[in-house]
């Protein structure tokens, strides 16, 4: 039902190095390749006997970019048990596992190297990590139970994912009322420029109506100011999501491999609509106010 692999992993603090051309290159988190996917390689293959990855900040480090980095040959300086180790390695690929910030740069080995490593040092370390791959996404709830009735406790893909995407459904309910009080508050403020507009132009729809303009050509002016106020304010707002989406996703991507944002020409297009609507509404009273104006007040308003 579920096909098992012993890993080793450990996170170290400025205790294991990368030695290159006789410098040395930190990193933190050490393992085997136990659980690990062709979709987190970036460059090169998985690694073989005599052969490590490491991740792409090491690799810039050492090398400049993660492309020069594959072929080289370098010296792996790792604690374990309390033990210092060395020994020399190729860099066969470079792996990338979505690590927040590059904070955690890594150097991994096949389980068969590790255990050579130990064995020529006079160690024997245990395994302290099992990955239970299902052979079927149905059994998996069913292998956590046993794994939970064995008393240990483990986390499933579909576990995290759903985690992700609660917190994924709080963050748009949090940024939905955030949208929500700034267009009241957009709202708000475009009435106020309106009826300002309004007291400023008195005079000027004064003469509008003493020359024969009518009510509802006085309304139209305010209403069409409104409505490219809206449309100017919609385009520049999708124009800045746009941007926000970008930036965004260079950063997901970074963190998860993958991409969330999307700004399609359907948000932009609704974005812009409802922009305009709302702009508009909140015109109507200051264009009804320039409106019902008595021409003879409006022309000794000073």
């Amino acid at each position: 039902m579920a096909e098992v692999n012993l890993a080793y992993s450990s996170l170290t603090i400025g205790s294991d190095n990368i030695i290159y051309e006789g410098e040395k290159y930190a990193f933190m988190n050490f393992g085997t390749t136990s659980g690990m996917t062709d979709s987190n390689i970036l460059y090169g293959t998985f690694p073989e006997a005599g052969e490590i990855l490491i991740t792409e900040g090491v690799a810039n480090q050492m090398a400049g970019s993660a492309e020069e980095a594959i072929g080289k040959e370098v010296t792996v300086d790792v604690t374990v048990d309390g033990e210092s180790l060395e020994k020399s390695y190729v860099i066969s690929g470079i792996y990338s596992a979505g690590q927040a910030i590059g904070a955690f740069e890594s150097v991994y080995m096949s389980a068969e190297s590790f255990e050579t490593l130990t064995t020529e040092n006079n160690l024997e370390v245990e395994p302290n990590v099992i990955y239970l791959v299902s052979d079927d996404p149905e059994n998996t709830q069913a292998i956590k139970d046993e794994v939970a009735a064995l008393g240990y406790r483990g986390s499933s893909a579909d576990a995290l994912a759903s985690t992700f995407t609660q917190m994924l459904d709080i963050f748009t309910y949090i940024l939905s009322g955030v949208a929500g009080i700034s267009l009241f508050v957009s709202a708000i403020m475009i009435l106020t420029v309106l009826y300002i507009s309004v007291v400023e132009r008195t005079q000027e729809i004064g003469v509008i109506k003493a020359i024969g303009g009518r009510k509802k050509d006085i309304r139209r002016i305010f209403v069409s100011e409104s409505f490219l106020i809206g449309l100017f304010s919609g385009i520049l707002g999708v124009g800045i999501a746009y941007l926000i989406t970008v930036v965004g996703n260079i950063v997901v991507e970074n963190l998860f491999d993958t991409a969330i944002l999307n700004m399609t020409p359907a948000f932009a297009v609704f974005g812009i609509v409802t922009s305009v609507i709302i702009s508009m509404v909140a015109g109507l009273m200051p264009a009804q106010k320039a409106a019902r104006l008595d021409p003879v007040e409006a022309l000794r308003h000073d």
